[in-house]
Formats: C-alpha cells, sequence, structure tokens
C-alpha cells in the first residue's frame, strides 16, 4: 500500500510540475506578443520573460515569430 501512495503522489507530482510549465510558457508567449510590437533584440526579450535564449527562442517560434537578423525577432 505504501509503494503504490508513493507511486501516486510521485506521478501527481510530476502531473503538476508539467501544468506549471505550461501554465508560466502561456504567460511568456503572451508577453512576448506583446512585447514584439516595440521590442525586438533577443536579449530584451530574454530579459523581458527571464528565460535563457533556448527557452525564449522556442517560444518565439511557437507564436509565429520570426527571425530577422542576428539578434532580432518579428511577428509573422
Amino acid at each position: 500500500m505504501k509503494h503504490l501512495l508513493s507511486r501516486v503522489l510521485r506521478r501527481l507530482s510530476a502531473v503538476l510540475r508539467e501544468l506549471r510549465t505550461a501554465i508560466i510558457e502561456s504567460q511568456q508567449k503572451r508577453k512576448l506578443r506583446r512585447m514584439l510590437r516595440r521590442v525586438s533584440s533577443i536579449r530584451h526579450l530574454e530579459k523581458g520573460i527571464g528565460a535563457d535564449r533556448p527557452t525564449t527562442e522556442r517560444l518565439l517560434l511557437a507564436v509565429g515569430a520570426r527571425q530577422s537578423g542576428t539578434d532580432e525577432w518579428t511577428l509573422n
């Protein structure tokens, strides 16, 4: 019984982490869309959403942005 409860709690914890990540990324995407209207530098976008470069680039692509220069992004 203890083993089953432990497995259930681990799975629940994993689901809650995934949900938290999805919520945070949804908020970051929304903020990126707003920021792209006036800022295009990847460095400013990273700082604005509090994420590293790979995460920022992945989220930019997810919202339909494209790279328009070495460090510049724009919405399609």
